[in-house]
C-alpha cells in the first residue's frame, strides 16, 4: 500500500507539473501573440529630416501636444497645425475650452509661440474628418511636407485614412506615435484603459477597411 501510495504522490505531482507548464506556456504565447498585435498598430517611426509643419491631431492632450512641442523646439518643424475641434456641450461648456484650445494652451506653456500655432479652419470631429482638413491644407500648400502626430497604437489607422483623403500628396506626410501613459504596445492588456482603447482601435480599424 506504501508503494502504491507513493506511485499516486508521484503521479499527482507530474500532472500538477504539466498544468502548470501548460499555463506557463499558454500565458507566454498569450504575451507574445497579444504583443505581436500591439506593436502592429504602431507604424509611426521618428522624424529624421526637416518638416514644414507638424499637425496634432485631437485627443490624448497629455502627449501629442507634448511630442509636436519638442519637435518644434528641436527645430525639425517651423509652425504647429491644429484642427479645429467641435465645441463641448452644454453641460461641459461652462467648465472646459474646445479641445483645441487646450493643445493650443498647451503648446504655449511647452515654448511653442504663439505665432507659430495655425489653427485650421474646418471643425472636425473623427481622424478621417482630420485627414479631410490635412487634404484641404495642402491643396493650398501643396510644397509643405507634414509630420502628423497621433498616438502610437492610433498612427495605423491614421496612416490609412490620411493617405486615402491626401491621395498625391501622400509622400509628404509623415506620422509619429506620440506614447500613451501608463501602457503600450508590451502591456496594453493588463491595464483596463489600454485594452479598451486597443480593442476600440481594432474595431474602428475594421469599420474604416470596409469603407
Amino acid at each position: 500500500m506504501k508503494g502504491l501510495s507513493s506511485t499516486r504522490h508521484v503521479r499527482r505531482i507530474a500532472v500538477a507539473m504539466s498544468i502548470l507548464a501548460a499555463v506557463v506556456s499558454v500565458s507566454f504565447c498569450r504575451g507574445r501573440l497579444l504583443g505581436a498585435a500591439g506593436h502592429w498598430l504602431n507604424v509611426g517611426s521618428p522624424l529624421d529630416e526637416r518638416v514644414d509643419d507638424v499637425m496634432v491631431l485631437g485627443g490624448e492632450a497629455s502627449t501629442r501636444p507634448f511630442v509636436a512641442a519638442a519637435l518644434i523646439r528641436a527645430g525639425l518643424a517651423s509652425q504647429v497645425l491644429v484642427p479645429k475641434s467641435a465645441e463641448p456641450d452644454e453641460i461641459d461648456a461652462a467648465s472646459l475650452p474646445p479641445h483645441h484650445e487646450i493643445i493650443r494652451q498647451v503648446l504655449i506653456r511647452s515654448g511653442v509661440s504663439r505665432d507659430a500655432i495655425v489653427l485650421l479652419p474646418t471643425t472636425v470631429d473623427s481622424t478621417d474628418e482630420e485627414a479631410r482638413c490635412l487634404a484641404d491644407f495642402l491643396a493650398k500648400h501643396p510644397t509643405h511636407s507634414v509630420a502628423v502626430i497621433t498616438s502610437d497604437f492610433h498612427t495605423r489607422r491614421t496612416r490609412m485614412l490620411f493617405r486615402r483623403a491626401c491621395r498625391q500628396y501622400s509622400a509628404k506626410i509623415h506620422y509619429i506615435g506620440a506614447p500613451t501613459d501608463s501602457f503600450d504596445g508590451t502591456n496594453w492588456w493588463m491595464y483596463e484603459t489600454g485594452f479598451v482603447y486597443y480593442v476600440n482601435e481594432y474595431l474602428k480599424l475594421a469599420r474604416a477597411l470596409t469603407k
